[in-house]
């Protein structure tokens, strides 16, 4: 279909796809290039364009590259998807460890309330007052009972 009919919506379609599962298996940077040879394709309207501009984000994430990620999900509020945008920022600067991430998955939660990424954003700033994993427990509270004096061989 691609190599037929590459300016065809089933090639664009197609390209987006191979993205999409190329990433599932966890091959980003062959993601990263079929998607955005969608998206470089695709006409803004394309009902796939804000999930592969999303899945673009991901891929480059992925690879480490953080900075890049941002842009690509900052690219979001384009595609009809500004509270995407909004959450997927403030998601890599948390990720990023920034100190600001917290507010601004505050500010998502708050600006888009009635929309399911506030969820998102909520369930994030969550997680992320958890302790890192591997850190150490703080003690039990004490319950101020005394423990039982221990007995050796008395009944």
């Amino acid at each position: 279909m691609r190599a037929d009919f590459p300016r065809s919506t089933a090639a664009q379609t197609a390209e987006a796809q191979i993205g999409f599962i190329k990433l599932k298996a966890g091959d980003a940077a062959g993601a990263q290039a079929a998607l955005q040879a969608f998206l470089d394709d695709a006409p803004g309207g394309h009902p796939l364009r804000a999930l592969a501009q999303e899945s673009v984000g991901y891929a480059l994430e992925a690879q480490g590259k953080l900075e890049e990620a941002r842009g690509a999900f900052a690219r979001l509020a384009g595609d009809g998807a500004p509270e995407r945008a909004a959450f997927q920022e403030a998601r890599i600067a948390l990720v990023a460890g920034k100190p600001e991430a917290k507010q601004q998955l505050e500010q998502v939660a708050k600006e888009y309330a009635k929309d399911p990424v506030a969820m998102e954003a909520n369930m994030r700033l969550e997680l992320s007052s958890l302790p890192p994993a591997g850190a150490p427990r703080a003690p039990a509270p004490q319950t101020g009972k005394p423990a039982a004096p221990a007995t050796k061989g008395k009944k």
